[in-house]
């Protein structure tokens, strides 16, 4: 979408795949932090 938005010159169309590909990252970002958060709560690793 931004590759054919650029290619196009539609800079809103640029824009918008832009947000939409930054508010996904975060969300996976966010995703990943509580699953390690889980993941270390609930695996006691002993010396």
């Amino acid at each position: 979408m931004i590759v054919y938005g650029g290619q196009v010159f539609k800079l809103d169309l640029v824009m918008t795949g832009v947000i939409i590909l930054a508010l996904v990252s975060t969300i996976l970002y966010g995703a990943v932090i509580l699953l390690e958060k889980l993941v270390l709560k609930t695996h006691k690793f002993g010396n």
